[in-house]
């Protein structure tokens, strides 16, 4: 499987495969964003920049990370 879970600004989940995802950027207001996964342009996800390159990282590699969970 080569997913990812991420978490957008609005709080929902957001799954998709690493091999469609097109783009990582930081955005001119500092939110991390992804292209790729939809019709529309990009998604703004909570993660940062770093934690993004670092699951995508980790999955091409073959290591299953979880997410940290947060209260």
């Amino acid at each position: 499987m080569n997913y990812i879970e991420l978490t957008s600004t609005d709080g929902n989940p957001v799954t998709g495969n690493i091999n469609l995802l097109k783009r990582v950027f930081v955005d001119t207001n500092g939110n991390t964003c992804i292209s790729g996964w939809n019709n529309n342009g990009y998604i703004e996800v909570k993660e940062s920049y770093e934690e993004v390159i670092s699951m995508l990282n980790a999955r091409i590699a073959g290591v299953y990370r979880k997410k940290p969970q947060t209260v």
